[in-house]
């Protein structure tokens, strides 16, 4: 058995070497703090334990993050655990990880691992199950479709979810004003209430703009949000479903970029996606949970009372667009002090509470629901949105469908709204540069099956 796992552990390390080396743009945490990272990636950051403390050693990406969570902990467990933490850039972690299992280095008692690798990652089978003994998470007590994120094709939780993403868009108020004639929340939500209604709207501002401003800038900004939308399951007993998941968005999506809707030149995330941001030239853009810190606030920090977010996203179907999978490998060194760290930071209401006030996120656990006036954005979300952005995302928790996770996201995952994954990537690159919804579904599928042989085309 143990060479089973060895020779599973190096296959995957060279498959995840595969996965960073030819990944589409880093995410956001890796552009914001990529100075950084470049320095500390492959050092511990933080001090040693001191003595008589338990030393918990954690892996993320992102240092504000880290710092601010584990001097909370480290107060919290005073005198019984010591967290230090290793920031390690996005799109190497996992890689990182795997190839440490394999040589037999030390590995992190608490793991984070991308969203795009959520479904990979929850199925190699070296990860614990946190409710068992001596963990014993108790799911009840977790938003039902949060801890469904986290379980295996088997149903065993595997991990923490870092921090639900209910998606909805964003808006310019400036181009809705000028275009549309307001913009009130409530207006232009009801004016951008389905896809076919963002249609009608993005043809009215491009034709009265003269081409000068889109409905949004590049391809996957609203793509991702449409894709996430959707409950098909893309493979099914081992054969690709894709036609049936996404033909009717590539198709729709090729449409507005013939008719010049989308301005499909923007790549997602490059320089000038950022500085487009900060312009009156785009009327849309993809507003999940986490994107009031580290998208808008981050690239367009002087962009106050630009944005309004839109009640519901089009359709009327709230998604799950992000999120970090957090978990605990079997071959740590501290098991139950990476499970606490885990575990408080984000399953708590002290430690939900510190990431609401710092980072505006909402809680992946019921108690704080319970409580009408824990979601309440920091006042620089309200000063920056004019709204309580925070609020919105909670009270529509309950409505979150989130996407059916497997094996193969590493190649066909919808996460953030980054494009990682390279069936993903090659088809937003198919469509902007003018082919047809089938020709996009030919290159994301071409590409599965480059990755995974064994799986049967749709038309096999």
């Amino acid at each position: 058995m143990r060479k089973k796992v060895w020779c599973l552990l190096l296959s995957v390390a060279m498959a995840a070497t595969i996965w960073s080396g030819c990944s589409s743009p880093t995410t956001v945490a890796d552009e914001s703090q990529s100075e950084t990272q470049s320095t500390v990636s492959e050092e511990t950051v933080s001090t040693e334990a001191p003595s008589g403390e338990s030393e918990v050693l954690v892996w993320f990406w992102v240092d504000g993050w880290l710092e601010t969570m584990t001097e909370a902990f480290n107060e919290e467990y005073e005198g019984q655990y010591h967290a230090i933490y290793e920031v390690v850039p996005q799109n190497e972690i996992v890689t990182k990880f795997l190839t440490t299992s394999a040589s037999g280095g030390r590995l992190p008692d608490a793991f984070f691992s991308s969203d795009d690798l959520r479904g990979k990652v929850l199925n190699l089978g070296v990860l614990e199950d946190l409710e068992q003994e001596p963990y014993n998470l108790d799911t009840s007590e977790i938003v039902d479709w949060v801890v469904d994120t986290c379980r295996d094709l088997d149903g065993v939780v595997r991990g923490l979810e870092i921090g639900p993403a209910p998606t909805t868009l964003a808006y310019n108020r400036n181009v809705a004003k000028q275009y549309l004639g307001t913009d009130d929340a409530e207006k232009v939500s009801e004016m951008l209430s389905d896809w076919d209604k963002v249609y009608e709207v993005g043809k009215k501002i491009h034709e009265e703009s003269n081409g000068s401003v889109y409905i949004s800038a590049g391809v996957p900004e609203l793509s991702v949000v449409m894709m996430a939308q959707v409950e098909t399951p893309r493979i099914v007993d081992n054969k690709i479903n894709l036609h049936e998941a996404y033909y009717n968005i590539f198709d729709r999506v090729a449409k507005w970029i013939d008719e010049g809707l989308i301005d499909a030149t923007i790549e997602h995330y490059s320089p000038a996606y950022q500085a487009a941001l900060g312009t009156d030239n785009y009327l849309l853009w993809s507003h999940a949970m986490w994107a009031s810190e580290w998208k808008f606030m981050t690239y367009a920090p002087d962009a106050q009372g630009v944005f309004g977010v839109l009640e519901a996203p089009p359709e009327g179907k709230w998604c799950d667009l992000g999120g970090t999978l957090m978990t605990v490998p079997s071959g740590a060194e501290n098991k139950l002090g990476g499970y606490e760290y885990i575990w408080w930071t984000r399953d708590t209401v002290e430690g939900s509470t510190i990431c609401r006030d710092n980072f505006g996120d909402i809680a992946s656990i019921k108690a704080c629901y319970e409580d009408e006036s824990f979601h309440t954005s920091p006042q620089k979300y309200i000063d920056y949105f004019g709204e309580d952005v925070v609020a919105l995302f909670a009270d529509n928790i309950d409505k979150v469908v989130p996407q059916t996770l497997s094996p193969y996201d590493d190649v066909i995952a919808v996460a953030g709204d980054n494009i990682n994954c390279d069936g993903v990537a090659v088809a937003f690159s198919t469509l902007a540069n003018g082919g047809s919804a089938d020709e996009a579904i030919t290159a994301m599928e071409d590409e599965l099956i480059r990755v995974y042989p064994e799986l049967q085309r749709e038309d096999s």
